[in-house]
């Protein structure tokens, strides 16, 4: 690729993802980690989709997409803030194209704490998100910390998708209590 010089942001987002490896490697926690160079992304997604960022194995059940972010917090909500046409609207398109869930994991940039993560699903950031308009014409949307779910430990990844919402999380719920019942009997 070259001498590619990275931007502040850049690398407060590959900080993010290393401190998220390295977070899901000390719970042994099955994970791909997906490569984000634009030579291995094909151009019929670009501009169109969001990628994650790491692809998590949640057992019985398959693949589960997170994007990892390193924010600071919202300071009216002391939630987080995401980008709407850059982040939310292409995440919920993966989710269509893929048929597999998005969730942001978000570490506070400024807290010591390296094990607290705050996740959201993409449906539930729409849902739940204050619009906010910046002077520059870009929309993000401000979500209260309330909406997230803070995990501090990666074996309780799997609990996230029994909070989503929407029409998958329904079925995923109603799947789950038939094998419950199923291995009751």
């Amino acid at each position: 690729m070259g001498n590619i010089q990275r931007s502040k942001i850049e690398d407060q987002g590959i900080e993010g993802e290393d401190l998220f490896q390295g977070w899901l490697q000390m719970y042994d926690a099955p994970f791909l980690r997906v490569d984000n160079d634009l030579e291995t992304y094909t151009l019929l997604f670009q501009g169109k989709l969001k990628r994650p960022d790491f692809l998590l194995l949640i057992a019985g059940m398959g693949l589960l997409a997170v994007d990892v972010k390193n924010y600071k917090r919202a300071k009216k909500s002391n939630g987080f803030f995401l980008n709407f046409e850059n982040e939310l609207i292409y995440s919920v398109e993966f989710e269509h194209a893929f048929k597999m869930f998005l969730w942001y994991a978000i570490r506070d940039k400024d807290s010591n704490d390296k094990d607290q993560w705050y996740f959201i699903s993409a449906y539930d950031a729409l849902d739940n998100g204050k619009v906010i308009e910046r002077a520059n014409g870009t929309h993000y949307y401000d979500i209260a910390e309330e909406h997230f779910t803070l995990v501090s430990n990666a074996n309780e990844i799997p609990g996230l998708l029994k909070k989503r919402r929407g029409i998958t999380g329904l079925l995923t719920q109603m799947l789950e209590k038939a094998v419950i019942s199923t291995k009751l009997k």
